[in-house]
């Protein structure tokens, strides 16, 4: 990833010229795109199931089943990023916790609800599960109205998340990230946050260990979000960065970037378990060098020039369109595929269908993704807008944005 210094004064703020309420709304097409990204990953991880062997086209499909959890991470990064980005520059507000609160309900309570109000109370009374399974269903329900699905996994593993539902645990952990995030920034400034993001990297890398050593399972590990603030720490501490130290973002970010993403993309496509989830080197070390990796490419994604290779590549029209989408389509794609895969079940038989066969792994896997897609735009433009236009009434005040709006 290349990187060019011309365009960084124009993109990020400095600690001389701190943001400035009446410039007008920037945004980073980068960030889109790495969202987008994010969410294709996730599409290969969790909407394949099976460890394909044989024909070529089993055996890609495995590779990107391997690969593709770091989606997760990423937007973990993401979200770490954008999230103290946003708090940073509005720290003076008055309003400074009403309007971020409001904004986040605004974001990401309607949806969620929704498919929960879809799945709890409107689903049982249809009697379109097996009363064995609908009790499971009911009987889980707390972990999911507290935003507590990733405790649930951790204690009980994903088969005790109904419905295909255990995808729920990462929301969960953004959520509880939330709650304590806005006090902390308010309370220091942007170098001492920086301090701080560099100690919970550290201390979420060694508690990591101490998990193992007490017996965690690599689930509870993997779910936990005491164990993966590294991921979320490195973002914020890139928007901290940003501010105190830009000169460095510009020079290290990119060099550490293309070294992270090459090993990525060399261990990814190298017949080995180095990427499988439950290694334990991948769920020690593994998390914080990927959390390393992906806030030097976010960071190269708001500081690199327009022009340069990296960001055009980042900024590619699909990836970005993915992005814009990405929230609807992650909470539906498990559900998709689970309805397609109930429904190839029911029309042939469960032992006449394989879901790992070809054709049928990469058709199952095609037909999901473009079922979501269309189902995540549906869900934006006549459900999700409608609250997100209410957002206005709670605005940022006094933040120059420089990242998509959240």
């Amino acid at each position: 990833m290349d990187n060019d210094r011309a365009g960084y004064a124009a993109r990020v703020p400095t600690p001389t010229a701190p943001p400035d309420a009446g410039e007008a709304r920037r945004r980073i097409p980068a960030l889109d795109g790495l969202r987008g990204l994010a969410i294709l990953l996730v599409f290969v991880k969790n909407l394949n199931h099976q460890r394909f062997s044989g024909e070529w086209t089993h055996a890609l499909l495995a590779r990107l089943h391997q690969v593709g959890w770091v989606g997760v991470d990423l937007f973990f990064v993401l979200s770490g990023f954008l999230i103290t980005d946003i708090l940073v520059s509005t720290r003076e507000s008055p309003r400074y916790f009403r309007n971020f609160y409001a904004r986040r309900f605004l974001r990401i309570f309607p949806l969620y609800y929704g498919v929960l109000i879809a799945m709890f109370v409107v689903l049982p009374p249809l009697k379109v599960l097996a009363a064995s399974a609908t009790r499971e269903l009911l009987h889980a329900q707390g972990w999911y109205w507290t935003y507590t699905v990733n405790v649930l996994v951790a204690l009980h593993g994903d088969e005790a998340a109904p419905l295909s539902s255990d995808h729920f645990w990462s929301l969960a952990v953004e959520e509880q990230f939330y709650l304590l995030w806005p006090l902390i920034v308010w309370r220091l400034s942007p170098r001492r946050l920086a301090q701080l993001c560099v100690v919970v990297f550290l201390a979420t890398l060694v508690l990591r260990f101490v998990a193992f050593a007490l017996g965690a399972t690599p689930n509870a590990v993997y779910v936990s979000t005491p164990l993966r603030m590294d991921a979320l720490a490195s973002g914020a501490l890139v928007a901290c960065l940003v501010r105190t130290s830009p000169a460095w973002l510009v020079r290290w970010a990119p060099r550490v970037a293309t070294v992270g993403v090459t090993a990525l993309v060399v261990i990814a496509v190298w017949p080995s378990d180095a990427l499988l989830t439950n290694a334990h080197v991948v769920r020690t070390v593994g998390f914080s060098v990927l959390a390393i990796t992906f806030s030097a490419v976010v960071a190269t994604a708001i500081t690199a020039s327009p022009a340069s290779s990296a960001i055009r590549g980042m900024s590619v029209a699909p990836l970005r369109f993915y992005g814009k989408y990405s929230y609807a389509m992650y909470v539906f794609h498990p559900f998709v595929y689970l309805a397609l895969i109930t429904i190839l079940r029911r029309r042939y038989g469960a032992g006449q269908v394989d879901i790992g066969s070809w054709p049928t792994a990469p058709t199952l896997l095609v037909a999901s993704i473009v079922i979501t897609t269309v189902l995540g735009v549906a869900s934006w433009h006549l459900f999700e807008r409608h609250f997100m236009r209410l957002r206005d009434r709670f605005p940022y005040e006094g933040r120059r944005e420089l990242t998509p709006a959240l």
